[in-house]
Formats: structure tokens, sequence, C-alpha cells
């Protein structure tokens, strides 16, 4: 009936712990979530909430790199999954140090001449095997692969949905925050001059996407 018609609705007040900011609302609505200032709001929105599975991984691997891990990212197919015990998630782990966060030096300058490290994770979790494929690079390296690097490895992934898993304090949050969105820059700066003269939103993000991972110097499956 017309009084049973959810007329479009705005809502105030709401904030990221609220069903309405985070499942899918099928209907005229829309929630409005407030913050202090521009970075703020982007610190907030790379916080996105995670599967527990992934949660349980991204602890383990700050607890094989102790305080040498200043943020964890999570990124990849995975984040639009609930459940991610099928399949492999893809971590970021971003160091202060790498001589510091290895206990052997070859690993540590292998990491340092062709950034990331990349490894594979599994661990039991909820009576299921939870898998990662992580990779490790310095934030200095991370900082200078999203705005400088003249291959995609990193901005090409990271201009793409991701979620910070970890901080180490409120400086590194800000630093990882301005590195994604260098990645977004770097990222448009670069497709723009291979696409055509008028172009929509779809064809922009997926011939970039295409050129990017076609360039990798290190393909990744």
């Amino acid at each position: 009936t017309p009084d049973e018609v959810l007329k479009p609705t705005v809502l105030d007040g709401v904030t990221h712990d609220m069903k309405v900011c985070s499942d899918e609302v099928f209907g005229p609505m829309i929630g409005v979530v407030a913050y202090d200032d521009y970075e703020d709001a982007l610190a907030m929105a790379f916080q996105v909430h995670s599967p527990d599975a992934v949660v349980a991984l991204g602890e383990t691997l700050r607890a094989r790199f102790g305080s040498r891990v200043q943020a964890v990212l999570f990124y990849g197919s995975c984040r639009r999954l609930d459940d991610v015990t099928g399949g492999i998630v893809d971590l970021y782990v971003l160091v202060d140090d790498y001589r510091a966060a290895y206990a052997t030096l070859m690993p540590a300058l292998a990491n340092r001449i062709l950034a990331p490290n990349v490894y594979y994770l599994e661990m039991p979790f909820g009576g299921h095997m939870a898998r990662a494929k992580y990779a490790v690079i310095s934030l200095e390296q991370f900082e200078r692969g999203t705005a400088r690097w003249f291959h995609p490895y990193l901005w090409g992934r990271f201009a793409q949905p991701c979620g910070l898993l970890y901080a180490a304090d409120a400086a590194v949050r800000h630093r990882v925050v301005g590195a994604l969105a260098a990645a977004v820059a770097t990222f448009a700066a670069r497709a723009l001059s291979r696409l055509p003269a008028e172009f929509d939103d779809e064809t922009f993000w997926t011939q970039g996407l295409r050129l990017t991972y076609a360039a990798e110097l290190r393909s990744e499956p």
C-alpha cells in the first residue's frame, strides 16, 4: 500500500558500525557519515570491516614481524567476500626497516633491491584453513612506488579499493593514506594518456587496469 512504501530517505548521524553503512540497502535510502576533515574521511574510508579470518591473518603477520610492522593492508578480490576461507587473501605488510624485520641478511637485501618480497601463509581458523599471499615492503618504498615508480606494480594495485587492517600510529596512518591517494593520482595520470578523447568511467578503469597488469615486470597469480 502507499503507506508502506519507503520514500527517498537521508539518514543523518550514521557511523561505520551501523549496518546501513556496511550492508547493501535495497531501497531509496542513503546514510550521511560526518568527518572532521578531508584526511579523516580518507582514513575512515580505508578502515573497512574485514572478515575475522583476515584479521587473524593480519595479527599473525604482526606477531611474525613484531615492532617493525608499520601497517597492514588488505586488497584484492577477497575483499568482496564475507567468508574468505575458500580463497587466498592478499595482504601487504609495510615495515620500517628490512634488516630489522628479517632474522637473516639475504631476504632483507633481496627485499631492498627488488621490492616487494612475496610469501605464502596459511593457518587454521574456525575449522577451516585461512590462506594469504602477503608482500613485504618498507613504508618508504611503498610511498615511492605509489607515486614515482615507472612500472605499475604498486600504483596499479592500490588505485583500487583496499582496507587498512592496522597502522602503528596516527602518523603512519597519515603516510599510508597519502600513499594510497598518490596511487590513484598516478594511475589516472598514466592511464589518461592512453585512452580515447571521449570515454566513460567504466572504460577508464577497465582499460587502465588492463594496461597496468599487462605492463607489470613481476606478474602475480
